[in-house]
């Protein structure tokens, strides 16, 4: 082996194992794995861009709290006069100072609107999660639905051949092979429609955690899982959780302390505080002197108690949007918990019964046609009812889980769901 030869096998040895500890050391969602609900939810956080944006107001809003309450920059002015027998040049420094509780209050306030921009994050990335994971359950019940109309698919291709070779034979009708046509081309025409609904739930998963869309996603057996804890449980999950609530309580103490500032505003006036150097003329003499100076809110008093009336007025409206809020709050976990009754109730229903009696009708239909006892529209229409049976299970199982990401988003917090069986 001549050295150039030599150089190049080391070279390519070398890039060998950097490609290699390059893919060990990836990201699992950066992959061609499939990413599972886990790796997702462990990523949107950091990853989803409006979380992002989000985070970016917090720290702007806890910027503005830090200051918020402190006082105004000092003023300084200089002065110079022309007539000698008055003065000569001075130099004024002076400070605003609130009177009463205002600072205090003014930093309350700041710190109650940091609160809302944090509830506000805290809503909208429950909204998201719940987002996420209702796509993500999009992707594993069309998957299914893919799968069952595969299966059926084979199953109307067997029966077209038998049909077609009882036709060869003159013991079957042309007509039962040009049915058998139709229906294949009518599963093929919905299995499109599920694989376009499956690409797009998939670029919804995606897209929330800022991955490529079309990056593959896991596909998982849904669970059947009992009803969550009763409605009252979950009422005071979501009041002691929800960040609604949380950040129109946060809106409400806000108000009350613009209020306060209000009717300080009212009674109470703000000061100046300055001390001045300067040199008199004649005698060029220095000299240093104090002042002091309030202003006069009692003169203005109507404007400043409109003022007042204004800011109780928005209290009043912040403590009805949270009164409406919780009775919505109340309504909305009745109708999720409805919701998911009726779904896992569907789900048994098909499971115990529906399914397995379909199974059974197109077993026997089957049976009774290669023996000439049943037509072929008999086997057809029981082949139907088998796959809207199964679709309307898996679709039922679907909604159950989705309606259960969005139970998780009113109370604010995860409630234990079994975890699910990756395929």
């Amino acid at each position: 082996m001549n050295p150039c030869q030599t150089k190049l096998l080391a070279l390519s040895l070398f890039l060998a194992v950097l490609l290699r500890a390059v893919g060990a050391g990836a990201s699992p969602l950066e992959r061609t794995e499939p990413a599972t609900l886990p790796e997702l939810l462990a990523r949107f956080e950091q990853s989803n861009p409006g979380l992002v944006m989000a985070r970016r107001q917090i720290a702007a809003a806890q910027a503005r709290a830090a200051y918020a309450g402190s006082l105004e920059s000092p003023r300084l002015s200089a002065a110079v006069m022309n007539v000698p027998s008055l003065s000569g040049p001075s130099v004024t420094l002076s400070q605003g100072i609130p009177g009463g509780d205002k600072r205090r209050l003014m930093a309350e306030a700041a710190t109650q609107e940091t609160e809302m921009v944090r509830q506000d994050y805290e809503r909208q990335r429950l909204a998201a999660r719940s987002e996420l994971e209702q796509s993500f359950y999009e992707v594993s019940t069309f998957d299914q639905a893919i799968r069952i109309n595969q299966r059926i698919h084979a199953q109307l291709t067997d029966m077209l051949k038998a049909a077609t070779a009882k036709y060869a034979v003159g013991s079957g009708l042309l007509q039962d092979s040009i049915r058998a046509q139709v229906e294949i081309g009518k599963l093929d025409s919905s299995r499109f429609e599920f694989e376009r609904k499956l690409a797009t739930a998939r670029a919804k998963v995606n897209r929330l955690v800022n991955r490529a869309l079309d990056a593959p996603v896991a596909t998982v057996t849904l669970p059947l899982t009992s009803p969550p804890p009763d409605e009252e449980a979950l009422t005071a999950l979501a009041f002691a959780h929800s960040p609604m609530l949380k950040g129109l309580k946060a809106q409400i103490v806000a108000s009350e302390a613009q209020r306060a500032i209000a009717l300080q505003d009212a009674r109470v006036p703000d000061f100046d505080v300055g001390v001045q150097v300067g040199r008199s003329m004649p005698g060029d003499m220095g000299y240093v002197g104090g002042m002091v100076g309030i202003n006069l809110p009692w003169l203005a008093a109507g404007r400043y108690q409109q003022r007042a009336d204004e800011a109780s007025q928005s209290v009043a409206i912040q403590q009805a949007r949270w009164r409406a809020q919780e009775s919505d709050t109340r309504l909305r976990i009745r109708e999720r918990l409805d919701q998911l009754e009726q779904s896992r109730k569907q789900v048994e229903l098909a499971r115990r019964m529906l399914v397995p009696q379909s199974q059974q009708a197109i077993n026997a239909a089957l049976g009774a046609y290669r023996v000439n006892k049943a037509d072929f529209t008999t086997v057809l229409e029981a082949e139907k009812a088998l796959f809207e049976t199964q679709m309307d299970s898996i679709t039922a199982l679907g909604e159950y889980h989705k309606t259960w990401a969005m139970l998780e988003e009113e109370v604010g917090v995860p409630i234990d769901l079994p975890k699910e069986e990756t395929r």
